[in-house]
């Protein structure tokens, strides 16, 4: 136990040791000079939106090299914009991993050093050496919170799906100009977001070479959410160490 603690400690300190300017990036990869003062500056809200947001990621099966990321908000877009980052834990260097447009998350980290991450529902690949991001899928399927079966063979992911006929529209087809949402039960609202009918449920499916194959609702015509709102992520999956 003591070690575990040991190592995310060491592992958290490595991200906060990483070069500050790579979490204070503007979205044109030029240095936030708003964030750099020789004197002290209050901090405000807009301060704390000019900082970039990091996330630990993964780490090589080697233990040698860490893939954070940092995440950017633009105030007047109303928009963000994450890319991921490697540090060594040898040498404290860092450096850009990805800068596509959108928002990468690390689904997993392979023993030969791919990295495949999720971009805008699609899962792509990208080796630590830096060689050339690769798209694994692409289909109609948005994947999210994805996770695979140990022998890599099953994916797990999650997706919304119409449960209960909430809307207007849903409820009663001969009013197609209708907007209106009617409930009849207290689960009307989650956290801060109106319940739209549809729900977060877990999806398996086969996965060969990039393709993914008829998925499977776990949780069919059930009204239950799966990860949970409104922070719940892949977190919440597991596969079982004979799948």
């Amino acid at each position: 136990m003591f070690k575990q603690m040991k190592k995310l400690t060491i592992l958290t300190l490595a991200i906060m040791a990483c070069n500050l300017s790579n979490a204070q990036e503007s979205k044109d990869g030029k240095n936030n000079s708003k964030l750099v003062s020789e004197s002290p500056q209050p901090i405000n809200p807009t301060t704390l939106w000019d900082l970039g947001r990091v996330s630990a990621e993964g780490l090589s099966a080697d233990g040698k090299t860490l893939v954070y990321g940092v995440s950017n908000y633009n105030l007047e877009s109303n928009s963000s914009e994450k890319n991921l980052y490697t540090v060594s834990l040898t040498n404290g260097t860092s450096s850009q991993f990805t800068d596509q447009k959108g928002g990468e998350t690390v689904v997993q980290i392979e023993p030969n050093g791919d990295v495949i991450y999720l971009l805008k529902g699609q899962l792509w690949k990208k080796n630590l050496s830096k060689a050339e991001a690769v798209q694994l899928t692409n289909g109609d399927i948005a994947l999210e919170n994805v996770k695979f079966s140990p022998d890599g063979k099953q994916i797990l992911f999650s997706q919304s799906v119409l449960v209960k006929k909430y809307h207007s529209t849903d409820k009663y087809p001969e009013l197609p100009k209708s907007d209106v949402y009617i409930y009849d039960n207290l689960d009307y609202r989650h956290w801060d977001t109106f319940n739209a009918c549809k729900f977060s449920h877990p999806f398996v499916a086969n996965y060969i070479d990039g393709k993914v194959g008829e998925p499977v609702d776990l949780l069919k015509d059930q009204a239950f959410y799966s990860p949970k709102g409104p922070s719940g992520g892949a977190e919440a999956f597991a596969c079982s160490l004979d799948s």
